[in-house]
């Protein structure tokens, strides 16, 4: 897992998240939820930066 910073398209708010790392070859093929804006509800959002490896 990693944890990344996000910025969403429709209200411009901040946030951080743990998304699945595709590099690694255990979570490769898992399969998780689309990351969300957590104020506005909306998937339209960047990355920013990737902050750290969760454990």
């Amino acid at each position: 897992m990693l944890v990344k910073q996000f910025k969403c398209q429709r209200c411009n708010y901040r946030f951080e998240c743990e998304v699945i790392d595709r590099e690694s070859p255990y979570e490769r093929f898992k399969v998780g939820p689309p990351v969300r804006c957590p104020k506005c509800d909306s998937n339209m959002v960047e990355v920013i930066r990737v902050i750290r490896k969760a454990s």
